[in-house]
């Protein structure tokens, strides 16, 4: 008679062992490779997207105005555009038109001087030094422009008469209307012939 144990086959564990240690580190090398390629796919991923450009060009726009203009803003603003233009006297409302001494200070003088006042009128110019390229200006017409801006200045009068010339200033005698002289302007010039200051007493 046979024994219980006899039909049973002895399994080889040593191969197994090894085939199971085989596996496992080819488990572990997939889960390595995945690893390393996943990280790599999420960096590139995140570089992408903190460095695409029509990001960055849409952030880059007026904080004021927000991102995008709507259709309807659009339309909106030229509406009113035409409605404002139909009226009459409504320039008058918006904007108040500068002054005389304003127009000297920025539009003659390109914003270059600084000015000093006497109530409500010009008594001094200087040219304000910067560390911007801007110089003081050449003006080669100066009773031009002391006649022009007269009404400015805190010494009324009505024509100009040079007086002296020197390489670094000029005197200009102020004549009132009843021909006699009322002040003098005094015209500051460096090497170049730039004007640096002008003050009127």
């Amino acid at each position: 008679m046979m024994k219980k144990n006899d039909n049973v086959i002895p399994f080889p564990k040593d191969q197994t062992i090894r085939a199971r240690i085989r596996e496992r580190g080819a488990n572990q090398k997939a889960v390595l490779a995945l690893s390393i390629l996943s990280i790599l796919m999420i960096s590139v991923f995140s570089n992408q997207m903190i460095t695409r450009p029509e990001q960055q060009a849409a952030g880059r726009g007026i904080a004021s105005l927000g991102p995008l203009q709507s259709q309807a803003d659009v339309k909106w603003e030229h509406q009113m555009a035409r409605e404002l233009g139909q009226q009459r006297g409504l320039a008058a409302h918006l904007a108040v038109k500068p002054s005389l001494r304003d127009d000297l200070i920025y539009g003659y003088l390109q914003g270059r001087y600084a000015m000093r006042l006497d109530g409500d009128r010009v008594s001094s110019i200087e040219f304000i030094r910067n560390d911007r390229s801007d110089s003081p200006l050449v003006i080669k017409d100066r009773a031009a422009l002391l006649t022009k801006y007269r009404a400015a200045f805190a010494v009324p009068f009505q024509e100009v008469s040079l007086v002296k010339t020197e390489t670094s200033e000029e005197v200009w005698n102020l004549i009132g209307s009843d021909k006699t002289i009322v002040g003098t302007a005094k015209v500051g010039l460096d090497e170049s012939g730039h004007m640096t200051s002008l003050s009127v007493k």
